[in-house]
């Protein structure tokens, strides 16, 4: 779950720069964490009108991520046992349903508890698994705090994030037409949110980037090239970079299911 959290972040996170509709768009990302056990996640993702494709290996794992808006579907890949889950809208709304049965599990079990032991509990949770906490969570407030940063080959503005007083993510951004790329109406990005909508908030961070409901509010300007974020005790949690951005005509090809890999059965 952690690897795939990493790269759906990433997706998620610079999807946002993608703005011809004309043209692909192919990314190289790499993502970290730092918490529990260290690994660096790269990957690499190609955008089309109405899909796209993020390629992701890291710590062993080789999982390649396919989103069609016009199947209605996603197909997630294991290449290291040639095997893949075919996932529809349906299959979304259940889990969904699924993790909200098990945070109210989880919730009249920790009703039962001790204080202290509830208290412990909850800060486990908030730290390692927000989705399954339901605390009410402050407003995000960002500031600058510095400009003219270089991010590889982009000069960036720096925001520092805090909710409640304490520092949350970092953010450096950049100018969108120094990246090269067009505004526009870029049909995939509205369509792969809504595909996950039935996911509580949170669990992978799709309503933070990606979608004008998920960038309502924020406080800062310009395009996410890095971002870090903090766990509740001030440690750096997971760090999302991009490395290359280019206009590009992708392969029709990537976007379709590779021959020869077994389907997984959903339980």
């Amino acid at each position: 779950m952690k690897h795939f959290r990493i790269f759906i972040a990433a997706v998620f996170l610079f999807l946002f720069v993608a703005g011809s509709a004309t043209a692909g768009v192919y990314m190289d990302v790499v993502g970290q964490t730092f918490s529990d056990r260290p690994d660096t996640i790269n990957t690499k993702i190609y955008i089309e009108s109405d899909r796209l494709r993020a390629d992701s290996k890291g710590s062993g794992q080789d999982l390649i991520f396919i989103y069609r808006a016009d199947k209605d579907l996603v197909w997630v890949i294991n290449n290291n046992d040639r095997t893949y889950m075919e996932l529809t809208r349906a299959d979304m709304e259940k889990f969904g349903d699924k993790m909200k049965q098990a945070r109210k599990q989880f919730e009249d079990q920790m009703a039962n508890m001790p204080p202290e032991q509830r208290a412990m509990m909850e800060k486990m949770m908030k730290d390692k698994m927000p989705q399954m906490s339901e605390q009410k969570k402050s407003e995000v407030v960002y500031n600058k705090t510095g400009s003219g940063i270089a991010v590889n080959k982009w000069v960036c503005d720096k925001y520092d994030g805090t909710e409640g007083g304490k520092r949350i993510e970092e953010v450096w951004t950049t100018d969108l037409k120094s990246i090269g790329l067009n505004t526009g109406d870029f049909k995939v990005f509205d369509s792969f949110v809504e595909f996950f909508k039935a996911l509580p908030k949170g669990n992978f961070g799709f309503e933070k980037y990606g979608s004008a409901q998920g960038n309502k509010g924020k406080s800062f300007s310009g395009i996410p090239i890095k971002t870090v974020e903090y766990e509740a005790n001030g440690r750096k949690a997971r760090m999302t970079e991009v490395k290359d951005i280019s206009n590009k005509k992708n392969d029709a090809s990537l976007f379709n299911l590779p021959a020869g890999l077994m389907k997984q059965q959903k339980n």
